[in-house]
């Protein structure tokens, strides 16, 4: 006897079929999550990545903050390794991430590991960084001052959850400023620049646009 399926059911299969088919590729998400070592499992590899950023080491929230970025060996050098989005602890998986940024610190050298096309890595905000330690600083802020609202809520402190906000401070520019393709329907109207000149990233922006030029005609 032969079993039919209903469409809902073929398409339920297919969905997981697909599923476990891009959780097995090597991807960079993968890379990130199971060929890099997080920091916070080996004290001296957590003291160096902390210094590199201009963190204390010893101050409770630097954990938290830093838990996204891993270390990672590419060609034959170890880079700071950070996913975005950051995948949900609980029940997220390397897919869940779009873009996995390189970091060699001592050289400050970035890439987007698989896409060599100048891009913004991270989120559409109101503020764009042309220099990655910034960038990394500053989300891992955002990172620390999350981690401490959630822990005051677990602690009844508060009496309703704090909202679950995208950590990510805004976009670092990789690559060619002058050959990024900007969302411009996601831009707002108002941009803060770090270590970048406003002036260049202004330019960019409206030549991505694609504006007509305008003369006096007859």
């Amino acid at each position: 006897m032969t079993m039919k399926l209903s469409h809902a059911e073929v398409d339920d299969l297919n969905a997981k079929s697909q599923f476990f088919y891009q959780l097995h590729k090597d991807t960079p998400g993968k890379f990130w999550a199971l060929k890099c070592k997080s920091p916070l499992l080996d004290d001296l590899s957590f003291k160096s990545l902390a210094k590199v950023l201009n963190l204390d080491a010893n101050d409770p929230m630097t954990g938290p903050a830093v838990y996204h970025m891993r270390l990672g060996k590419v060609d034959d050098v170890y880079q700071i390794v950070t996913p975005y989005p950051i995948p949900n602890i609980e029940d997220g998986t390397h897919l869940d991430i779009d873009q996995v940024l390189l970091w060699n610190p001592k050289t400050n050298q970035i890439s987007i590991m698989g896409d060599d096309t100048p891009q913004i890595f991270g989120a559409v905000t109101d503020k764009i960084y042309g220099d990655p330690k910034r960038f990394l600083q500053d989300w891992a802020c955002n990172l620390a001052m999350q981690f401490t609202a959630h822990k005051s809520q677990r602690d009844q402190k508060w009496k309703s959850a704090p909202q679950e906000v995208d950590c990510c401070p805004g976009a670092l520019i990789v690559g060619d400023l002058a050959k990024i393709r900007w969302p411009l329907m996601d831009m707002p109207k108002r941009i803060e620049c770090f270590d970048i000149d406003a002036k260049k990233v202004s330019s960019a922006i409206l030549k991505s646009a694609n504006l007509p030029w305008c003369i006096q005609g007859k």
